[in-house]
């Protein structure tokens, strides 16, 4: 899983808001992992809204959303209380992810060798490392 190791903000930042991400959150000190899923649905004037559920036993579980790419909360559908360390570690892990400029000290963020926008499996190596496809680049912000 080292070859799919997610590495500078903006690369972080357009994987997960790329549409459906799955990436697993790793804090090296403790050895402490979450697996999140990400799914981003448009609304109405093009808004968009991402739902995140995180996977749990074996079976992943809505714990919140994040508002147009600015903040994530808890909602009354979140199947976690906001008291709960899979909502707490998101919750932190996005509010660093808007403000700090590196976290690579402090997690590590993997991808699951699927494109963060349609879900292929990734095979070009230059794809691997930014997680999205050759296809998919261009419609997630890189040139």
């Amino acid at each position: 899983m080292k070859d799919n190791l997610l590495r500078g903000m903006t690369t972080i930042r357009r994987f997960i808001l790329a549409g459906r991400a799955i990436l697993t959150i790793k804090n090296p000190a403790t050895g402490v992992r979450f697996t999140y899923k990400i799914n981003k649905k448009v609304i109405k004037d093009g808004k968009r809204i991402y739902f995140v559920s995180c996977l749990i036993g074996p079976n992943y579980k809505y714990i919140g959303t994040i508002f147009t790419t600015a903040y994530f909360s808890w909602t009354k559908k979140s199947k976690v209380n906001r008291n709960d360390k899979v909502f707490k570690a998101f919750y932190w892990f996005w509010t660093k992810l808007q403000t700090e400029t590196d976290l690579q000290d402090v997690i590590m963020v993997y991808h699951h060798g699927r494109c963060g926008r349609c879900g292929r499996i990734l095979t070009v190596p230059a794809s691997i490392i930014r997680g999205i496809g050759p296809i998919c680049k261009k419609k997630c912000g890189y040139l």
